[in-house]
Formats: C-alpha cells, structure tokens, sequence
C-alpha cells in the first residue's frame, strides 16, 4: 500500500502537477477576478465578512472533489494507457489496494489545495480591506472538519464511478459544481443547522467517512481483475 501511494505522488508530480495548479488558479483567481462586483455597494466590513465567510464555508464541497476526481482521472488514465494497471493486477496487486492507494493521495491532494486557495481568499481580502475576516466557532468548524469531511466521502464516491466505468467521467466532474451551488442556493450549513453542530455530530460524520471509505474498498475488491484490465 505504501510503495502503491509513493508510485502515485510520484505519477501526480509528473503527470498531473499541472492540472492541479491550474484547477487552484482557476479557484482563486476567478474569485477574486470578480470581488469588485460581488462587494459593489457594501460599505461595512461587518457586511463584507458575512458575506464572504459564508462563501468560505461551502468552498470545499466544490474544491475537494473538483480536484481530487481530478487527480485520480489523470493518474488513473495514464497508467491505463501505459498498461500498468494490467502490470500491477499481473503481478498480484489487489484492485482494491490500488483504487485506494489512489484514493488517499487524491484526497490528501485536494486537501492541500484546498487550504491553499482559503487562504489566499483571506490573504486577499485583508491586502484590500486592510481586516482580517472573523468566524465564528461554528464556521470555523464546518470549514475545516465538518465540510472537508463530506467533501471528502463524496469525492470518494466519484473515484469508485471513475474506478468502474470510464463513462463516468462526465458525471464526476460535474457533481461538485451542482453540489457547491446547490448548497448556497437552498443555504444549507447556515441558522439552525449550526445549532446541531456538537461532538457526537462531528464524530459521526467522520466514522461515516470511514465507513464509505471501507465499504467502496470492499466493492472494489470484489470486481474481477479481468474486468478492471479491460477498461480504456
């Protein structure tokens, strides 16, 4: 497992390095292309820090899956093409030690990025407004355990479509977007929801995670290796 997760760092730094940095560009400085407009008419900072705190908040269900489904189709594709994964299954690989070799370092990938891109919103909102943005215990919260955490089980998901079925990829990409917009939209994560915010709640969410995590690792086993070697 671990020589399969340094094989696929190595294969993200030399195939897919590049997508990655583009997708964070394009989640950040598309933003902050338009902050002019989005903050036209605000005069406090007050107003200003709700508003962005509250896009802040829904930002990892767009950026993790975006980028690690991202990840995952490079590397995944690649080894494809080159025959490795026929090698690997070959040579006694278990399939499902490789989709969640794949898995974890996409995950830990988009992660990164995702951090990298919140914090160069706040870097940017405190060089124009000379303040730095507030959040509450709760936002907090949602930001970087309870948000990351079911971003992550959805991006878990997508991978073992993408793992299955090459026809999938359209759908993979698109989920996040629907996703992230959809939250703002109905304003889930926001008022009373904060309210059921504790513990139990957050460990929770964490063991169903793991138990997403476990399970597609269990379906992934049971898929024949003939099957997998002959996707395209």
């Amino acid at each position: 497992m671990i020589n399969l997760m340094r094989k696929e760092v190595l294969l993200f730094f030399r195939k897919s390095l590049a997508f990655a940095l583009c997708a964070l560009l394009l989640q950040v400085i598309v933003p902050l292309f338009f902050l002019d407009e989005l903050t036209r008419g605000i005069t406090g900072f007050d107003e200003l820090n709700r508003l962005f705190t509250g896009f802040l908040v829904y930002f990892p269900f767009m950026s993790i899956p975006v980028v690690s489904t991202l990840v995952f189709t490079q590397n995944l594709s690649e080894e494809r093409r080159e025959g490795i994964i026929r090698v690997l299954l070959a040579n006694d690989v278990k399939p499902d030690a490789i989709w969640k070799s794949k898995v974890v370092v996409a995950a830990v990938i988009s992660e990164i990025v995702n951090l990298v891109s919140i914090g160069s919103y706040i870097v940017a909102i405190r060089l124009k407004y000379g303040e730095w943005m507030n959040f509450t215990a709760e936002q907090l919260l949602l930001l970087f355990i309870v948000i990351p955490m079911l971003s992550i089980s959805i991006s878990i998901l997508l991978c073992f479509i993408l793992w299955i079925s090459k026809q999938g990829e359209l759908f993979a990409g698109l989920l996040p977007y629907v996703g992230f917009f959809a939250c703002i939209y109905f304003g889930l994560f926001n008022g009373k929801t904060l309210d059921l915010l504790n513990a139990p709640a957050v460990t929770l969410i964490v063991v169903s995670v793991l138990l997403i995590f476990g399970i597609t690792g269990f379906l992934a086993s049971q898929i024949s290796k003939e099957y997998i070697s002959n996707i395209r």
